[in-house]
């Protein structure tokens, strides 16, 4: 059989969400766009992310958006057949181009995405690179792989989480340190991402302090326009005194001072923001925000 691509199932795709223009569009609901009784069904799973399945008489490979399994994971296709088993009907939301092989979409059973049900699971993790695919279900993602994170479910108990970082993704923000006393590190790393949606966006960030801090950060302050978190920094760096900024991204500060390292987002100013979530995720800090005009 032919296996089709993006341009053969119409009827049960929604808007296209590309990672330039999700921001201007409203993200639908599966059932706004799935034609009745016409739902697409599972033919098969052909990886830990992937499925085929039947639309119209036509066969379309899937790739599950938002989401990545990990190489240490050999038998993660298990889970995702035991949620897509053959035969099972599902509603999709394709958020890849025209023509993408394989298509890249949210795949539902019901109203839950099955991506989000790997995650909850451990048997998947969040890709931030390609987590703007989901804009109205981003923060579900990343709550959920912070609770299966903290319960040790699925690859989370192959993790040292004290330590180690167990999603392979760089961070994308270096803050430069601005030594005024003693030595201290040349810059602070964080993964900082932005999903936008009419009238504001959603902000993650999580900071790297692995090689900085000697603990485990805690939360010192909280509030709904402020958050910091602070631990005591490692012996090599005890007598730094200092700070890391960013021209671009001003809510967000680290700075050193007696024998410990403080990590603070701010945001009084213009507009709507609001702090939404906050907790430490594989010992780093995490805070999850928004922002609205």
């Amino acid at each position: 059989m032919h296996r089709s691509s993006l341009s053969l199932i119409p009827a049960i795709v929604l808007t296209g969400l590309s990672l330039a223009g999700c921001s201007q569009n409203r993200a639908q609901s599966p059932a706004e766009t799935t034609v009745p009784n016409q739902l697409p069904t599972v033919v098969e799973t052909t990886g830990p992310n992937t499925v085929v399945v039947r639309d119209r008489e036509q066969e379309v490979a899937v790739m599950l958006a938002c989401v990545t399994v990990p190489p240490q994971t050999s038998a993660a296709t298990d889970p995702l057949t035991a949620l897509l088993p053959s035969g099972q009907a599902v509603q999709m939301r394709v958020v890849s181009p025209d023509q993408a092989d394989p298509v890249r979409a949210e795949l539902f059973l019901g109203n839950r995405p099955v991506g989000l049900q790997l995650v909850e699971q451990g048997d998947a993790m969040v890709d931030p690179t390609i987590l703007t695919d989901c804009p109205e279900t981003a923060s579900r993602y990343w709550q959920a792989q912070i609770e299966a994170q903290q319960e040790r479910r699925g690859v989370w108990g192959q993790y040292d989480l004290r330590v180690g970082t167990p999603v392979d993704v760089a961070p994308n923000l270096t803050l430069p340190v601005q030594a005024t006393a003693g030595n201290c590190p040349p810059s602070v790393d964080l993964w900082a991402f932005r999903w936008g949606f009419e009238g504001g966006a959603d902000h993650t960030v999580r900071v790297n302090l692995r090689e900085i801090a000697a603990q485990p950060p805690s939360l010192l302050q909280s509030s709904d326009t402020s958050v910091v978190f602070t631990a005591p920094l490692q012996p090599g760096y005890a007598k730094c005194v200092g700070s890391a900024r960013s021209e671009q991204m001003t809510m967000y500060a680290v700075d050193f001072r007696e024998g410990r390292v403080q990590f603070s987002l701010n945001l009084q100013g213009d507009g709507t923001r609001k702090v939404l979530y906050q907790s430490v995720s594989a010992n780093r800090p995490y805070i999850y925000w928004q922002a609205t005009e």
